[in-house]
This record gives C-alpha cells, sequence and structure tokens, in this order.
C-alpha cells in the first residue's frame, strides 16, 4: 500500500520537489535495504557497527517481512527513486523507529520529514502508542531530526545492549508535538 506525502514547501530537501510516499516492503527490497545497511555512516550510527552479512540479512529480512508486529516502508520519491526506509517495531504500547536516508539524499532535511510522516501514519493506524527511537552519542544529525520531528530527549536506553540517547513522541496534535 502506497502512503503519499507532500513535502512541506518549508523544508530544506528540496532535491525531490513534491512528493514522497511509503511502501510496504517486500522480498525484492532485500538486497537495496542489505546495502543501505551496510554503508559505512548507516553502520557506524546502528547499535551493532560490524558489517552484516547476506546471509544473516536474507533471514531477518523474511522474519520481518511476515511478522505482525513489524512494519517496513520504503520511501520514495514522486518518480519511484528510492530515498530510504523506515521501520517500526511494535511491542505492547510502544513502537521503536528506525530509519534509514540513502546517503546520496542526506543532508538535506529529508530524514526529518521521513520521521515526522512516517510517525503520524503510525500514529493512524495504532492511536495511543509511544513512539521510541535510540540514537548513537555522536549522531547529531539524527538528534536533530528528531527533535524536530517532534520528538522529546528522553534520556538514555539500551538498544541491543548499547547505551543509546533516547527519544519519544507520545501522540500526533497538528502543533506536531
Amino acid at each position: 500500500m502506497a502512503r503519499i506525502c507532500r513535502i512541506d514547501a518549508s523544508s530544506r530537501y528540496d532535491r525531490h520537489v513534491g512528493e514522497f510516499r511509503f511502501r510496504d516492503a517486500g522480498i525484492d527490497d532485500c538486497r537495496l535495504i542489505f546495502e543501505w545497511a551496510n554503508d559505512p555512516e548507516t553502520r557506524a550510527n546502528s547499535a551493532a557497527t560490524e558489517p552484516i552479512e547476506w546471509d544473516g540479512h536474507v533471514e531477518w529480512f523474511e522474519r520481518k517481512l511476515v511478522d505482525p508486529n513489524a512494519e517496513i516502508w520504503i520511501v520514495e520519491s514522486g518518480e519511484g527513486l528510492p530515498l530510504g526506509q523506515v521501520r517500526f517495531d511494535l511491542r505492547g504500547d510502544e513502537a521503536e523507529i528506525g530509519v534509514m536516508v540513502a546517503a546520496e539524499h542526506r543532508g538535506g532535511g529529508l530524514g526529518t520529514q521521513m520521521i515526522e510522516r512516517a510517525t503520524r501514519e503510525l500514529f493512524t493506524q495504532h492511536p495511543g502508542l509511544a513512539v521510541i527511537a535510540h540514537v548513537r552519542h555522536h549522531n547529531v544529525a539524527s538528534q536533530r531530526a528528531f527533535v524536530k520531528a517532534g520528538y522529546e530527549p528522553d534520556g538514555e536506553g539500551d538498544a541491543r545492549g548499547v547505551t543509546m540517547l533516547r527519544f519519544v513522541r507520545r501522540s500526533w496534535k497538528g502543533d506536531s508535538r
């Protein structure tokens, strides 16, 4: 299912003026997500920093595609160009968000737009959740993106055995908080 979002005119992200959309990831996206996940900057900012092995990725990806508590969305430009990925793992009354912006599309505000729109969509589907983000202490760009998207700093939290900064968004109201 595609979810179409117009990029705000005030956004600094203007390499793909117009729309971007979320679509559910499918098995054909396995290689693309593997390549994005193994990008050196992505690895450096992840809880697990070592490169991901192909066989392990395929097993993980196939499990996630059928997991009713996981959402993996590919973000595409209005022309169908892959821009990144947003993933939610739902656990009880919380969802953890993970975001990857393709290397060639970083630095223009797209991450903030992806976080904001995906969170709004998730709240539409699952009202009452708190959405949690874990961000490495050195990843200032992601910290700023989450704050701009209406997340609030919430101390530190454990993400797969690594202490990271925690950001939370508890509701979606028109005021972006």
